[in-house]
């Protein structure tokens, strides 16, 4: 009998306190009210707020579990009598390196004034209510747009959050525009509760690639304000210290937990799993086992995904939304990450890259091979995204530095670093039988001396980490975007390596493969997005290019410098041979003919996207590059154009239509640039070269061009008489 009263009346409790209870915040309804008891000894405390989507229905301009809004910080403290304050702190009055007299100086002119108040509705020594109806359907400074109803709430152990459908445009841009149409969402708020004592912060070193969060503080009375720089990083803490200090692998306290978006196809899971857990291997580095785990996520937690600590969301990324950490800002410790994955992504790798690797080869198009194939670009492709989420940034170094004969070996590792531009090895040859170990990129050896640098608990043991390594080229990471010579590269020789590349392609463009599917990527090959473009890009930027080299005297500091002129004789014997001689393995295209494209048109595009790029971008590099390097480079603007002049005017043999089309393009593209460039260096170089080319032109008609030809060649000097 008494047990039936006391279910009946814990029931009752539970269907008034609305979705939560937690021992220490509650969150629930009062009439048309939210309330949220807090003990007091929160009050003081800092609270990170994050909002996010938390469902869309039919919406394809919004993804759930997008960030909606800015992240912000706020602290509530007691207030004028029967209400609390809400606060958004300013951390550098905090900073500890702050002088005391510039304290003294700073407290006389700090002024804080709370961005808003709750009413208190009951307190006692331990607990406070406060109604946070108010502040949860508020619009600026926590949320942007106004709230109208209160759909749903929860508190926990450490933070607590509230479901309100908010106003927002129908169709999701990057500015609200007068007139459009709104339309009602939930927008679920957390409220992630912050230790009292910031996390030991780690200063970010430009040497290793983690991304960081900055504020500034005030230092001294003759200092002045400077800006501080820390990693972001999770929170690991060994749970036996003892043990961790005796090299031991132990676990964390707490492991760094992703959770699976049910939507995952069942085939593609295990692929997801091991993008997660392959990481694994950089913490036991790092002295932790069992750091980082993948789970599914269990049914009463569907409704709370806004308010998980990391998530793996499979959705159309309309938005180009990839990874969304938010973060402590007094330390860059991690509160709460969302790694966005999109089937859509899955295509383009499967066009772009399959076609040029040496595993889509004859009698190897096995379901089971193609399966494995798609598995692996999934696997890198979500693990490049998870180290992200970690804290580190891309490494496109990672490849540059390999030898490119060991990119054909079969036991060796295409990677240092998951983490790098390059996805596939497409240097390997189907003689090479490189196996599927060898043409995917996996957690490698930098990105385990990254999560080291990163990870390692205590101070001492980071900075040891750091110097010891900084020599090995599979360390070395740059964030210099202007140094693109040898960024992405795939082998430590990029006319190498992009020769090797582009034999893998020409097999597939002399298959007889069925094109369902391959029409548009084969119609699109030429363009500079398409797969002939790319191939050959890496080629292109040697020409006045800067690439990064480490600096042993400066501590292995990476520094610029211009590439040598051999590379760059070896870059224009490459595009003299390979794109302005006329591709015949393109003319005798089964697959292009096959999908009914002209053969000369993609040609022609493919050269001209070449052309464009070299007259529109190389040469302008040359004298840039030698101000930024404070040297001469040994291959000079003048030597580049009378390189392109004997490859297209003087040595490319009988002009068929291939040929011809170049040849205009050629003169159109260097018309435009040399208008464009008026009265600069590049201007004077450019007509310098046409009058070169004016009287070889000249030449060629009083000798035996006639006919047909002789049309062209007097269409030529128009051309040139006109710019000039």
């Amino acid at each position: 009998m008494y047990r039936k009263i006391f279910c009946i009346l814990l029931l009752i409790r539970v269907l008034c306190i609305g979705d939560g209870y937690a021992s220490a915040f509650r969150v629930y309804a009062s009439g048309e009210k939210c309330l949220l008891e807090m003990p007091r000894e929160m009050l003081g405390r800092t609270f990170l707020v994050v909002s996010r989507l938390d469902s869309v229905h039919e919406n394809r301009t919004y993804q759930p579990g997008s960030r909606w809004g800015k992240e912000r910080t706020v602290i509530f403290r007691p207030g004028e009598a029967g209400k609390v304050d809400v606060y958004l702190p300013d951390y550098r009055f905090d900073e500890r390196e702050t002088s005391p007299g510039m304290r003294r100086l700073l407290a006389r002119g700090k002024v804080e004034l709370p961005a808003m108040n709750c009413p208190i509705l009951n307190e006692s020594s331990d607990y406070i209510v406060i109604d946070v109806t108010g502040m949860m359907k508020g619009g600026q400074p926590l949320f942007d747009g106004e709230g109208k109803e209160i759909v749903r709430f929860r508190g926990e152990n450490d933070r607590f959050y509230c479901t309100v459908m908010r106003e927002m445009p129908a169709i999701r841009r990057e500015w609200k525009r007068e007139g459009d149409k709104m339309t009602g969402m939930p927008v679920t708020t957390t409220f992630f509760l912050l230790p009292d004592v910031p996390w030991q912060a780690r200063e970010r070193d430009r040497r290793v690639g983690f991304s960081s969060v900055s504020y500034d503080y005030f230092k001294d009375e003759s200092t002045g304000v400077r800006t501080r720089h820390v990693v972001r990083r999770w929170a690991l803490e060994p749970r036996d210290m003892g043990a961790y200090e005796q090299g031991k692998l132990t676990e964390p306290h707490e492991p760094i937990v992703f959770y699976l978006d049910p939507a995952i196809p069942a085939c593609w899971r295990p692929y997801f799993v091991r993008a997660v857990e392959d990481w694994q291997r950089a913490f036991e580095a790092t002295g932790f086992k069992n750091a980082i785990v993948a789970r599914e996520l269990p049914g009463e937690l569907l409704r709370e995904i806004s308010s998980l600590s990391g998530v793996i969301l499979y959705q159309d990324s309309l938005r180009g939304e990839v990874v969304d950490v938010n973060v402590d800002p007094r330390s860059g410790q991690i509160v709460q990450a969302r790694v966005h994955w999109s089937p859509q992504v899955l295509d383009s790798l499967r066009y772009e890259w399959i076609a040029r690797s040496a595993l889509w080869k004859a009698g190897d198009h096995s379901g089971e091979t193609e399966k494995q194939i798609t598995g692996n670009l999934i696997r890198v492709t979500v693990g490049q995204r998870v180290g992200i989420a970690l804290g580190l940034l891309p490494n496109r170094l990672a490849s540059a530095w390999i030898p490119v004969e060991n990119l054909r070996d079969r036991v060796g590792e295409m990677s240092s670093s998951i983490m790098g531009g390059v996805m596939l090895n497409t240097v390997a040859q189907p003689e090479d039988m490189v196996g599927m170990a060898g043409m995917f990129p996996v957690v490698g050896e930098y990105d385990c001396w990254a999560i080291n640098w990163g990870y390692r608990y205590g101070e001492k043991e980071c900075a040891a980490a750091l110097l010891a390594n900084m020599a090995r080229p599979e360390f070395r990471w740059c964030d210099n975007s202007r140094a693109v010579a040898n960024l992405e590269n795939q082998g430590d020789d990029p006319i190498a390596s992009v020769g090797y590349t582009l034999e893998n392609v020409k097999r597939m463009f002399a298959g007889k493969r069925d094109t369902t599917g391959w029409v548009s990527w084969v119609r699109h090959a030429g363009e500079k997005t398409g797969v002939l473009y790319t191939t050959v890009l890496p080629v292109l930027q040697q020409f006045g290019g800067m690439e990064v080299r480490p600096e042993a005297s400066c501590a292995y500091v990476p520094v610029l410098f211009p590439v040598g002129r051999e590379r760059q004789e070896k870059a224009m014997e490459f595009l003299v041979r390979e794109v302005f001689a006329t591709p015949q393995w393109l003319i005798r295209s089964a697959l292009i003919r096959k999908a009914g494209i002209d053969p000369v048109e993609m040609i022609t595009s493919w050269q001209s996207a070449v052309l464009e790029f070299l007259f529109e971008t190389s040469i302008s590099r040359f004298a840039l590059n030698n101000i930024m390097s404070g040297e001469d480079s040994s291959y000079t603007a003048d030597e580049f154009l009378d390189g392109l002049y004997r490859a297209i005017w003087v040595d490319a043999g009988h002009e068929d239509a291939c040929m011809k089309a170049l040849r205009l393009r050629y003169l159109e593209i260097v018309g435009k640039v040399a208008r464009g460039y008026a009265k600069s260096n590049e201007s004077v170089a450019l007509r310098v070269h046409l009058r070169k080319l004016h009287g070889r032109i000249e030449q060629a008609l009083s000798g035996t061009v006639g006919g047909v030809e002789r049309e062209s060649w007097m269409s030529y000097k128009t051309k040139i008489e006109d710019v000039l």
